[in-house]
Formats: structure tokens, C-alpha cells, sequence
């Protein structure tokens, strides 16, 4: 038995000698790719604005700017879901963090009142790639969201089950 415990005492201090002790996490940069819908905007003037809020929303997303975020989120998710109840769930999120993401398709309805993408998400912890569909509508002029699409945040796993 104390050979055991010298044995681990042994393999702390080799490892804290090593720099074993903090986990090595290639950086990620935020570089989001969102080329395809640049494209689909220049070509089909109904959906101006949509590169401007979907890449402002992502980028509230990543700084953790919860209360700019809910601004993003469609009438339907607003009335749904409190701000203050969507700030307390969020807010506790503290590991979690969007590193990145990336618009793989998109599909525009037929009366332009809401666009389809298509993404993929780089979250943390433990840099897992999810996808996720969201939908995009224009209200009152500008385009909000109906989920967030990353799946590692409670509040939105939730909402969107």
C-alpha cells in the first residue's frame, strides 16, 4: 500500500514537471465562414440585411453578450421566454463558449419571409463540432433567429426540444 501511494506521488511530481497539469488546448481563432451567404445577399436583394444580423448575433454569441443575443431571437422565442428567465439560464453557462461556426447551406422560402441555414458549430469545452438548422425570419425589417443553433448551452438545448 505505500508503495502505491508513493508510486502516485511520484507521477504527480513528474507530471507537474512536465506541465502535465494544464490541459493543452490548441487556440482556435474566430474566423467564421459564412462566404455562401455573402453570395445568396449580393444575388437576391429580398434578403438584404441578413449577413449583417446573422454575423452580429454569432459574434454577441461568442462574447457572451447575453442580453444583445435576446434581441436576436425571433416575437415567438421573446414571448416564449422571458428575458430575465433567458439571462439566468444563460448567464450560468460559464464553461460553454462558441468558437466558431460555419454556414454549410441555405435554402430561401418561396415568399422571402425566411431563410434557412444550415451550420456547424465549434463549441466549447472540448472543441465539439454540432450542426444545427435554423431558421432566420424578417420581422419588422430585420432578421432574427428562432434557436441559437449551438447545442451546448442549457437554455437552448430546451427551447428547442
Amino acid at each position: 500500500m505505500l508503495r502505491i501511494k508513493s508510486l502516485c506521488c511520484h507521477l504527480i511530481i513528474l507530471c507537474f514537471c512536465l506541465g502535465c497539469h494544464k490541459p493543452v488546448t490548441p487556440s482556435i481563432s474566430w474566423d467564421p465562414r459564412i462566404e455562401l451567404l455573402k453570395n445568396a445577399e449580393s444575388r437576391h436583394s429580398e434578403i438584404y440585411g441578413i449577413t449583417k444580423d446573422v454575423e452580429t448575433f454569432y459574434a454577441e454569441l461568442h462574447d457572451k453578450r447575453w442580453e444583445e443575443t435576446y434581441n436576436y431571437r425571433n416575437k415567438s422565442f421573446r414571448k416564449l421566454v422571458p428575458l430575465q428567465v433567458y439571462l439566468d439560464n444563460v448567464t450560468n453557462s460559464h464553461f460553454w463558449e462558441l468558437l466558431n461556426y460555419q454556414i454549410l447551406s441555405m435554402q430561401i422560402n418561396e415568399n422571402v419571409t425566411n431563410v434557412t441555414l444550415i451550420c456547424k458549430f465549434v463549441e466549447n469545452p472540448m472543441q465539439i463540432e454540432t450542426y444545427n438548422t435554423i431558421i432566420w425570419e424578417k420581422e419588422d425589417g430585420k432578421w432574427r433567429c428562432d434557436a441559437a443553433g449551438p447545442s451546448g448551452l442549457d437554455l437552448f438545448v430546451k427551447m428547442t426540444k
